[in-house]
């Protein structure tokens, strides 16, 4: 296969911008689509060689998976070996049982699988995942796997019906992925089914390039390089991704493959030395910016500054050329390095991070490594909640068993909600200097209408449960006229997925449903909302977890109050709109922002026990605050 200078340079323009994104540039806010490039880069290399050994007689799956362990496991193990012993030093135990997980994912090329399962791509909490981006390798493997094998198999029809055999499965692929983009995005973010035209783009586009070579046209080649930029630039987060939208980057990847030759503007401007240069070392740069990206914000910041992302940002490809130079190109040379040393090496490779995932799974994140006072108060947690966040009694959550839950029948408030209002009771009881009945259902908002709303994500099954949980609720209140406060709380959450105006649409709802309570009680009620408290745009409770486990300032997990993420925005936009339509709210701001800063550990407490919930000891101190700022 002929050299095309080109190509390297595209492989830089799909690393910078991916680099730059997950390093929190916003101007790079579509970045992710590097990997798209990548794809489609792949797609076209692998057609070329595979087509040309079959037509040469020369096709040997030994022979083709032998290239793809050279190119790929070396680097690869080399940059998960770097990662233990910062995983080690530097992570929870529950955070160190996921990335042992992850280790036996990327071994058998499944990350994109377990990622899935885990959690979505923009999510907060990836930043933090050292080997989060070695999803689209595995996408690419599982391409690496079957393809070869299917064009091989394919061969024996004409070679234009093996084309025309891509095209359709391309097209199968995108509308697969347009599909998911709309009801499984998650999924149709990572496996491989919804990204596989992707692939078969760069294979379509070696068929063609074969056929009649690289066509010189100018203004084709540079409405490539426009759509990518352009990508790049004008997506972020909210764009459905991959769909329809992925056909902006994939088409001018296409098209520089199909009409940039090299007498071309976009060729020559590809094939600058400093891109050239880049591109080579793209795929050790690609391995290294996301753990170190992650390393980072586990151990000093959950965010990170312009300035400290460039530092990082360039020290990735500083580490990226040593890589490249000392791993890739040594194990690429087939005269230093056997296939027989090449398969073994790769074996263990392979076999070594399994066993250290196996190792670290069975022993469960070893919190051994702590101190029990590190391991009390650092390893929040999402299971048990008996000592974090019991409520009055937890049997009572989902009370669907409400005969038993052994109310206190003298109690005169009601705290109503999902696990928010939960989170409320100590809070509650505390301020009030009173006991509080619990009436609270996990994951279920009180009233029921905004269940319909996408975002919020439940079965029907759940749906149906939920919404008896609040008939459940609204006759208790109703017939117990002893009960004269109610407090309810919610984490709101169809309000991420809100734009504003929804969101002051849904106050005007929320406040009708107010109304229509206080006509069906026939008895005054106050009503009194305990709001989601504002966090940032990161988990503030594994930075205070991190900052008990390895020290530091006592205020460095403080955030201001204006660095709010976008979700906690919306949860305080909804709150003040319904402030503006006279509904009661504790003002929990004020008690945990003083001046506008929000305090996150005070004397060892934490205040959250993980990315949104009080704890009760938080709750207490919380109640005890802002009763003493009332006073003052």
């Amino acid at each position: 296969m002929k050299y095309r200078a080109e190509i390297d340079g595209l492989r830089a323009l799909a690393i910078v911008p991916v680099i730059l994104f997950h390093a929190g540039i916003k101007t790079f806010s579509g970045g992710y689509v590097g990997v798209d490039v990548f794809f489609v880069i792949s797609g076209y290399l692998i057609t070329t060689l595979l087509v040309e050994d079959i037509e040469k007689n020369r096709f040997s799956l030994v022979g083709f998976y032998e290239r793809r362990a050279r190119r790929i496991l070396p680097a690869l193990f080399f940059v998960m070996m770097c990662c233990i012993p910062f995983a080690w030093m530097w992570m929870l135990p529950s955070q160190l049982k996921e990335f042992s997980h992850s280790l036996i994912a990327v071994s058998i090329f499944a990350s994109n699988v377990l990622f899935w399962r885990e959690t979505g791509y923009f999510m907060p909490a990836v930043d933090e995942k050292p080997l989060l981006h070695t999803w689209s390798l595995a996408v690419e493997e599982q391409y690496y796997l079957l393809f070869p094998i299917f064009l091989f198999l394919a061969w024996r029809f004409r070679k234009n019906t093996v084309f025309w055999m891509i095209v359709a499965l391309a097209g199968v692929s995108l509308a697969l992925s347009e599909w998911g983009s709309r009801n499984e995005a998650i999924a149709n973010f990572y496996l491989a089914p919804t990204r596989a035209w992707e692939l078969f783009a760069g294979s379509i586009a070696s068929f063609i390039v074969q056929r009649r070579g690289v066509v010189k046209n100018n203004w084709l080649a540079l409405a490539g390089l426009l759509a990518i930029t352009a990508s790049i630039f004008l997506y972020d987060k909210t764009t459905p991704f991959p769909s329809v939208y992925a056909l902006l980057p994939v088409s001018g990847a296409v098209l520089i493959l199909l009409y940039a030759s090299a007498e071309t503007f976009a060729a020559r401007l590809l094939s600058l030395p400093l891109l050239v240069g880049m591109g080579l070392i793209s795929y050790s740069a690609y391995l290294w910016h996301q753990p170190i990206f992650a390393f980072t914000r586990l151990r000093f910041m959950p965010e990170l500054s312009t300035g400290v992302a460039l530092a990082l940002s360039v020290l990735a490809i500083v580490m990226a050329f040593f890589s490249w130079k000392f791993i890739e190109a040594p194990f690429r040379n087939k005269k230093k390095i056997s296939r027989q040393v090449i398969f073994k090496a790769s074996a263990v490779a392979l076999l070594l991070p399994i066993g250290i995932g196996v190792f670290g799974h069975l022993g469960d994140g070893f919190s051994n490594r702590l101190s029990a006072d590190g391991i009390a108060l650092a390893d929040y947690g999402y299971g048990d909640l008996s000592s974090e966040m019991i409520g009055l009694n937890e049997k009572c959550d989902g009370m669907m068993i409400i005969t038993v839950c052994g109310f206190d029948r003298g109690a005169t408030i009601m705290v109503w909600g999902d696990s928010f209002a939960k989170h409320a009771v100590t809070f509650v009881e505390t301020f009030e200097g009173k006991p509080a009945e619990q009436m609270t259902l996990d994951k279920c908002p009180p009233f029921i209408a905004t269940l319909e709303h996408p975002v919020f994500g439940r079965t029907a099954a759940e749906i149906d449960t939920c919404r008896a949980f609040n008939r459940a609720a609204l006759d208790y209140l109703t017939a117990h006229e002893d009960i004269t406060s109610l407090v309810i709380g919610s984490r709101f959450t169809p309000l991420e997925g809100m734009s504003d105006a929804d969101v002051i649409a849904t106050a005007d709802y929320f406040m009708d449903q107010i109304d229509a309570l206080r006509a069906r009680l026939k008895r005054p009620v106050d009503i009194k909302l305990f709001p989601p408290p504002p966090v940032p745009v990161y988990d503030v409770s594994k930075c205070t977890s991190r900052l008990i486990m390895f020290g530091g300032k006592p205020d460095s997990c403080n955030y201001p109050i204006t660095a709010l993420g976008g979700f906690s925005q919306k949860q305080q936009m909804f709150v003040q709109e319904l402030q503006r339509r006279g509904l009661a709210v504790y003002p929990l701001a004020d008690a945990l922002c003083p001046s506008g800063v929000c305090t996150a550990l005070v004397d060892r407490l934490r205040m959250f026990r993980d990315d949104g919930h009080l704890r009760n000891e938080s709750g207490t101190y919380l109640a005890k605050r802002l009763r003493e700022m009332e006073r003052s």
